[in-house]
């Protein structure tokens, strides 16, 4: 290979931008956070492509019950979107906090392991010496007997082992300080990063403002910028169906569409009957079939609002979320299963 050639290739692989995410712990949170949003596009993707300030990415997402026990918020980075945390910074001042915090943990696991040693060290001097004076617990208080456990003491280097497991402990808790204090500063930072991003990629006209590419745009937050996880995110091959909800709220919406005018009533039976089709997908009609007394009554109170036909079909599925999974009286359990669709 020419010089020039290897020469270019070289450069070009220093200027690359690193990679700190793992592709196969990228593709599980972008996975996750894909059948988050599609399962929940109907209660939060009206407001989420419409979004204009960071805060409001968390109130948004607050809004489906129990989201911080959801998947892709169970000890994960996305759970940096629900966390407190209005400080602005930018990409550079992040990741010089983050090496900051990693360097700060490093460091204090170094002075536990250094700790820890010259602890047992010290721990075991003292026990010899204590075996030592034990000898002349019952003996006359004598000189030489002070002189032999003073000679056992510098032997054993029991002071010194003693000043250094100090010495190393003081130093601990203040690594131990440093990185708590770190920790902290870094986690409000990355809510309002990670929030602020997203709000950045709903402002971006690049790219269509769709459940799969939110996911995507939020799958390497707050470690990548949302240009960089998107990217990144187009790479990967996932075999992953939709998840049924969404496929339901797109047939909703393809229905609301057509119809013109929208009429409530005949909306509603036109969705009865597309599920009820002979071809139709067994998962969404099992899924809306089963709980058709709740898209009923979503239907009831989604009537004469005023919704646009752009809106419509999102409160919808969102009340019908809402009432899905509400606590039910056993009266409310019963009544909606004469209503199933068979």
């Amino acid at each position: 290979m020419p010089k020039r050639a290897k020469k270019s290739k070289e450069v070009k692989a220093k200027l690359g931008r690193p990679e700190s995410i793992d592709p196969e712990d990228l593709s599980r949170r972008y996975r996750d956070l894909k059948y988050f949003l599609e399962s929940q596009w109907g209660r939060i993707g009206w407001e989420l492509q419409r979004v204009r300030k960071p805060n409001e990415v968390r109130k948004i997402l607050n809004r489906v019950p129990g989201v911080e026990s959801r998947r892709p918020f169970q000890d994960q980075p996305a759970t940096c979107l629900l966390e407190d945390g209005e400080i602005e910074i930018g990409k550079r001042e992040l990741d010089l906090l983050s090496q900051q915090y990693k360097d700060a943990n490093d460091t204090e696991r170094r002075l536990w392991s250094e700790y820890h040693g010259a602890y047992e060290k010290a721990a075991a001097a003292t026990t010899a010496l204590k075996a030592v004076i034990s000898q002349f617990a019952v003996a006359p208080l004598l000189p030489r007997f002070f002189w032999v456990i003073f000679l056992a003491a510098v032997k054993l280097r029991v002071k010194h082992l003693t000043n250094e497991t100090d010495r190393l402990k003081a130093s601990l808790d203040r690594a131990r300080e440093k990185k708590q204090e770190l920790q902290k500063q870094l986690a409000s930072r990355r809510a309002w990063f990670a929030r602020n991003e997203l709000v950045e990629f709903r402002k971006s006209t690049l790219y269509e403002n769709t459940a799969i590419n939110f996911a995507k745009a939020a799958a390497g937050l707050p470690e990548y910028t949302w240009l960089h996880s998107l990217r990144r995110c187009w790479k990967i091959q996932h075999t992953v169906d939709k998840a049924t909800s969404y496929l339901l709220f797109e047939i909703l919406e393809v229905l609301v569409k057509k119809s013109k005018p929208v009429n409530m009533a005949k909306l509603e039976m036109k969705l009865r009957n597309e599920l009820l089709k002979p071809d139709a997908n067994l998962f969404v009609r099992g899924y809306a079939g089963a709980n058709w007394a709740y898209m009923k009554w979503a239907f009831a109170e989604c009537g004469g609002k005023g919704y646009s036909r752009a809106e419509l079909p999102y409160r919808i599925m969102g009340r019908f979320l809402d009432h899905l999974e509400r606590p039910k009286s056993p009266i409310e359990v019963e009544l909606a299963k004469l209503e199933q669709l068979v």
